[in-house]
């Protein structure tokens, strides 16, 4: 593939260790780096465990499991915001703050890295918490059926926003 110049995927979410001395590796070179994917819960979502709770609702893992992924999450998220947050950043009040830092902070780590391409998903910065699609499941779900909150204002405004802070961290 890359003697085609072809770039691989990376994605944040699926690239934790959460055992690892450093929960989160950098980016390759010859990659398009993103937070998640189509598939993936969004960042703010991955971050509450909401994929973890899908999961428990759909029947794929039970009550225990659950309890005892919610509590690695936790873990796992704490460690993050060791590597990610920036505690100069005032949050904001569309969502809890630490989250949100979090997002920007995962969003500044993949542009400070060495991925050729970084793609930052409409989700992510709306602060959405659920996905467009849950694999195995059906139209119970609404795959493929949910609205982006807000107005187009809302959405351009979050674009901007991104935007800003984009160019500030590469700038950098």
């Amino acid at each position: 593939m890359r003697r085609h110049g072809v770039l691989r995927t990376w994605v944040l979410q699926a690239a934790l260790q959460p055992r690892a001395a450093r929960p989160l590796p950098e980016a390759p070179a010859h990659a398009v780096a993103g937070l998640g994917t189509h598939d993936m819960f969004p960042f703010v979502g991955f971050l509450r465990g909401d994929d973890i709770a899908a999961r428990m609702e759909t029947g794929q893992i039970d009550q225990k499991n659950a309890r005892g992924e919610m509590a690695a999450r936790a873990g796992l998220v704490t460690r993050l915001a060791a590597v990610l947050s920036d505690p100069q950043r005032v949050g904001d009040d569309r969502r809890d703050a630490e989250e949100v830092r979090l997002l920007r902070g995962a969003v500044s780590f993949l542009l400070a890295g060495p991925a050729a391409l970084v793609i930052v998903g409409l989700d992510d910065l709306l602060l959405e918490t659920k996905p467009q699609n849950i694999p195995g499941t059906g139209p119970e779900m609404g795959n493929w059926r949910r609205k982006h909150a807000g107005s187009m204002e809302i959405v351009r405004r979050a674009i901007a926003e991104f935007l800003g802070e984009a160019s500030g961290a590469s700038s950098s």
